[in-house]
């Protein structure tokens, strides 16, 4: 990755100005500044990994999931990293920040499936999780069981999706947040290869795979509203046992 010109700068700053302006609204105030001070950061091949990865975590954050301006510069990012402004690096943590940190799931979903898995296909996975994560991913099996929650779909649509869990009563607890009336609550279970795994996390439990990569697949008997109260019953103990540490320790 070779140094940006001056107008080369210029071009990458105004690239991602004009995506955020098209899908999100004016760009100005913070935002402009942060866009201005943070991408040069990150284009600098002058500058350490961890200081540009701080400058898009900064980035990232002056953001907002309204108006699609998170998911705009993952966007923007994307196709930086194919240009070979920014590193593969830089990319990733991008990436899982835009997946992750949304306030009501998964900000990639706005793009099509080809995509996100062309996305995840761009990143490096030991950027896309904390070492720990990382050691866990390194250490799967060659084929893993794997659920996934979901309401008012079938099993064959259902399993299109990239974020699995290995946690039957998550799986549940997702499938079941949100339904009201008439819905229709399902959990699938299926085996996915580790070739078709792109990253595993310990919150929730999250297995990132190449959508609709699954074997095996059928919907789970589990008592779905059973499963889900006891995850609730689950986090509401953990979360007391935190606090309950962090009591102790001050």
């Amino acid at each position: 990755m070779t140094e940006l010109t001056s107008q080369q700068l210029t071009s990458e700053i105004n690239k991602l100005i004009k995506m955020i302006e098209y899908f999100g609204g004016w760009v100005y105030g913070r935002k402009l500044e942060a866009i201005e001070k943070q991408v040069p950061i990150m284009v600098n091949k002058s500058i350490g990994i961890n200081e540009k990865i701080e400058a898009a975590d900064s980035m990232f954050s002056e953001l907002s999931d309204e108006g699609g301006e998170r998911a705009s510069f993952c966007w923007w990012a994307e196709s930086a990293c194919y240009r070979g402004t920014i590193s593969t690096a830089v990319w990733s943590n991008i990436l899982i920040d835009t997946h992750r940190r949304g306030k009501s799931g998964s900000l990639l979903s706005v793009f099509q499936l080809s995509q996100r898995i062309g996305m995840f296909e761009l990143a490096e996975p030991q950027h896309l999780m904390s070492k720990s994560e990382y050691l866990s991913f390194l250490n799967l099996p060659k084929e893993l069981k794997i659920y996934r929650g979901g309401k008012n779909m079938t099993a064959n649509k259902l399993k299109y999706g990239m974020s699995w869990t290995t946690d039957i009563n998550q799986a549940a607890w997702f499938a079941d947040r949100f339904v009201f009336n008439n819905d229709i609550p399902v959990v699938i279970e299926a085996i996915v290869k580790k070739e078709n795994i792109f990253g595993y996390f310990d919150y929730e439990n999250e297995v990132v795979i190449r959508g609709g990569k699954v074997s095996k697949m059928k919907v789970s008997e589990i008592d779905i509203k059973k499963a889900s109260a006891e995850k609730v019953e689950q986090n509401k103990n953990n979360k007391q046992s935190v606090m309950s540490d962090l009591k102790e320790a001050a």
